[in-house]
């Protein structure tokens, strides 16, 4: 698996040339879109903010006065931001463009690390067609001008997927120590991938022939499971003290059951998350239950919510579902709508909903067109299918959470690299068909 040849140098100034013209193409659209210096953040940025103020890791949703310690997000990004805001300013222009710069950098690191994979897994030509439309993808120009976690995380899981495939079966102890610190970084990042882990870990060695399979095994995974243990257990221990629960890096997770499960419910971000977003101006009934109930009640109370409209209205659960499955791998529909029931309103100035709402149109498009492709580029695969066991636990495993809760473009952008690796395998056979075709019809014409 490991028997590839090492990039020419050709290959390694394509790739320098197209990393720069990722970084000049998102560093562009925020400024041409207006957005730079501006991204929320949301829950994370005001977490930071109450961190530089001197107020604890602690609820965004209340007043500063009310604010009890949160497990609303997990801790990685939250702690990047803070640093930021302490050495240049709370939610300042300045600290806001930097963590997009940031975002930039990360975003730029993924495509270098999956250029390589491609490289190994597929071909020159489909990690080329990766690297270009990498660079082209209105998600991925979008996804580093969000002030969120996902531009990191992303890198950090094409990491764990680049290691896994080529390296994981080979790391002797030093190396297995620090892929379990990777996966437990991660999981500080976003502990929603935590799921995929136990697939990653152990595929590689059930994947190797010829050789033994036991002791390996017996070696790698209490090293991975110790490294990882020790890299998030300070956090669960911490959220244990505050809540007098286990619970794993993130949680208020009843919240977002209750988003996407209720009685006017699109399964996206649309009427049914606004109305029950505890950070929307229609919310404010809602941020009273929490102050009422705390954190851990009002999460309780959300939870029970949306079990009882599952409970109630199984055959709406089952459509909602059905349609998360398809937005997921096209767009989130539910909120293009609500932006475009919204642009007259004043929740949002007529022109942000309007360009939000062409926004997610243009999303929507190239995820579905995305999407097309790259189950083409996987039914079309020649080479051995293990190369990419991975890549497959990725697109089946990571996007199961979110079918049952909630879609949004924002998830969708955190695994489009990853559909974009088999999507753009089909770009290349397409293009050699049509190079193909147009030769022949040359021969003819020259005869």
């Amino acid at each position: 698996m490991s028997g590839k040849p090492l990039p020419s140098g050709g290959d390694k100034v394509f790739l320098a040339a197209t990393t720069v013209a990722v970084a000049v193409v998102c560093v562009s659209a925020l400024f041409v879109t207006g957005e730079a210096g501006k991204g929320s953040g949301a829950e994370m940025s005001t977490i930071a903010e109450h961190l530089v103020n001197g107020r604890g890791y602690a609820s965004p949703y209340l007043p500063p006065e009310q604010a009890t310690p949160t497990t609303v997000s997990p801790p990685l990004y939250v702690w990047l931001m803070a640093g930021t805001y302490e050495l240049f300013g709370i939610k300042s222009f300045t600290s806001r463009l930097l963590l997009q710069l940031l975002n930039i950098a990360f975003h730029c690191s993924t495509l270098i690390v999956l250029f390589h994979f491609c490289r190994r897994t597929l071909s020159l030509q489909a990690a080329r067609a990766f690297a270009v439309l990498y660079c082209l993808h209105p998600h991925l120009i979008y996804l580093p001008s969000n002030i969120w976690e996902t531009s990191l995380t992303t890198f950090l899981l094409s990491l764990i997927l680049y290691i896994a495939t080529f390296h994981l079966a080979q790391y002797k102890t030093r190396g297995l120590i620090l892929f379990g610190v990777l996966l437990g970084i991660t999981s500080l990042s976003n502990p929603a991938w935590t799921i995929s882990y136990p697939f990653i870990c152990l595929l590689p060695f059930l994947l190797q022939r010829n050789r033994p399979l036991i002791a390996p095994l017996l070696k790698a995974l209490p090293l991975i499971t110790l490294a990882f243990t020790l890299v998030v257990s300070p956090w669960v221990y911490r959220n244990y003290l505050v809540t007098g629960e286990f619970i794993f890096v993130r949680g208020m997770t009843g919240p977002e059951w209750f988003k996407g499960n209720n009685e006017i419910s699109g399964g996206g971000h649309g009427d049914g998350f606004v109305r029950y977003y505890l950070l929307a101006n229609v919310a404010e009934d809602e941020r009273q239950k929490l102050a009422t109930l705390g954190e851990q009640g009002y999460n309780d109370h959300t939870m029970q919510a949306a079990l009882d409209f599952i409970r109630e209205h199984p055959q709406d659960f089952a459509l909602l579902t059905a349609k998360r499955i398809l937005m997921w791998w096209t767009g989130d529909l539910d909120a293009t709508h609500w932006y475009y029931q919204q642009r007259n309103s004043s929740f949002l100035t007529g022109s942000g909903s309007s360009h939000y709402f062409l926004l997610g149109l243009l999303l929507t498009l190239s995820g579905a067109v995305t999407s097309l492709f790259a189950f083409a580029g996987l039914y079309h695969i020649n080479r051995p299918r293990q190369r990419l066991w991975a890549l497959y636990v990725y697109l089946i495993l990571l996007p199961l959470p979110f079918y049952l809760i909630i879609a949004g473009f924002r998830y969708q952008s955190a695994l489009m690299p990853f559909l974009l690796i088999p999507a753009s395998h089909a770009v290349t056979l397409l293009l050699a068909r049509i190079q193909s075709r147009n030769t022949m019809t040359w021969a003819a014409s020259a005869h």
